[in-house]
């Protein structure tokens, strides 16, 4: 059933016209699932289910590689996830972020999921350190499109340019990604957006993107789910059911939320039963 609707929505005071690539809609299962669906924003706010237990990830390979690579490629991602949930539990989780120029004032609440955590002043300088040395859960926050990533320097130019191409070569290492980066979600069906990208790397688990202009705007509220040992699809669930009443740019930043990878997995590994709401 698509519905490629046009509508209004509001952002930083401007009112534009535009379509939005969401999972939400989905979330109730009242419609037949198809990837390639553009939702509009009256369609998910009048279908969406506030009280829905069921979660939405996609582990999808299926652009990436020929069928030999494809196969390799979900046996390493299920045998990674077994080893997460069967683990002893993680209380000491490795946390690394990129916080690019136009955001080091903000978003830094991923501090708060670990006692120490490692900051780097260029996304290169991530992806090298962190192949050699993996972490649990990193932040990057940078300017990007559907498969590029754009770095600024100290004068806010775009000053670097990482496509996923480079994140294929780079092989950062990492369990889950928070990606603050426009339309790294984004389906283009041609070949891997970031997201998915990020997801082929040898350990990855889970990333959260957006497949449009904004992401995760409440950062404190999803780590502190993740903190208390909730799943990465319950946080994400709750924190999406709790901003669609809120205001104009708190919505439209994170209605185009999407999360790659399995999303009943924790930040701190083990399977224990999550807590009632």
């Amino acid at each position: 059933m698509k519905k490629p609707w046009d509508f209004k929505l509001k952002s930083y005071g401007e009112t534009k016209k535009t379509q939005v690539q969401s999972v939400l809609p989905l979330i109730n299962l009242n419609y037949d699932f198809n990837e390639k669906e553009i939702f509009s924003l009256e369609d998910i706010t009048n279908t969406f289910v506030y009280d829905s237990k069921t979660w939405v990830g996609s582990i999808n390979f299926e652009s990436s590689r020929e069928l030999n690579d494809k196969i390799k490629l979900y046996c390493s991602y299920f045998s990674n996830n077994l080893a997460h949930r069967t683990c002893q539990k993680n209380k000491n989780v490795k946390v690394a972020a990129f916080i690019d120029n136009d955001w080091l004032k903000y978003y830094q609440d991923y501090k708060d999921l670990s006692e120490t955590t490692i900051d780097f002043k260029k996304l290169i300088d991530f992806f090298r350190y962190s192949s050699k040395n993996p972490q649990d859960f990193t932040k990057i926050a940078i300017h990007s499109e559907s498969h590029t990533h754009h770095e600024e320097d100290d004068n806010q130019n775009f000053s670097t340019t990482l496509t996923t191409g480079d994140v294929l070569v780079e092989h950062p290492k990492s369990k889950f990604y928070n990606l603050y980066a426009c339309s790294a979600g984004l389906r283009t069906y041609d070949y891997p957006n970031l997201a998915q990208t990020y997801l082929e790397l040898p350990i990855t688990q889970g990333v959260l993107s957006s497949t449009i202009t904004g992401s995760l705007i409440a950062d404190n509220l999803f780590y502190r789910y993740l903190r208390f040992g909730y799943s990465f699809g319950t946080a994400y669930l709750n924190v999406m059911k709790r901003s669609l009443p809120s205001s104009d740019h708190g919505f439209s930043m994170q209605i185009g939320l999407v999360y790659y990878g399995d999303p009943t997995l924790k930040l701190h590994g083990c399977d224990e039963k999550e807590k009632s709401n």
